[in-house]
């Protein structure tokens, strides 16, 4: 019967602390927002990648993203004269093309790590 290897780990990392931190990939968000009148709204956070912190704020950004295109289709519909519900579609298809893309991402992200 052979004898397992015992390895003192105190030698090659250290005496261990209090605390036990579990490895978990950590994401990294930042969202900052300029005002008009030079203010600003910011907001950051850095959570493990499958917490809910760090998939809502992450849906947060691509509303965002979905938005901005939107919106310059209104405007650029109001500066043309463009029917209203023409401009609505395509703001929302716009919005839904950026989401799609986005949560389709996100999803096959989530399947690959598995």
């Amino acid at each position: 019967m052979s004898k397992g290897v015992e390895t003192d780990l105190t030698q090659t990392e250290g005496d261990p602390g209090g605390r036990a931190d579990v490895l978990y990939e950590l994401q990294k968000q930042e969202v900052e927002v300029r005002l008009p009148g030079g203010g600003r709204v910011r907001a950051t956070s850095e959570a493990p990648v499958r917490a809910p912190g760090s998939i809502a704020s992450a849906m947060v950004q691509l509303s965002m993203a979905g938005v901005i295109p939107g919106l310059g289709v209104g405007l650029l519909g109001s500066m043309l004269s463009a029917s209203a519900e023409l401009a609505i579609f395509l703001a929302a298809g716009m919005y839904v093309l950026v989401m799609g893309s986005g949560v389709s991402l996100m999803v096959r992200d989530q399947r690959q790590r598995r």
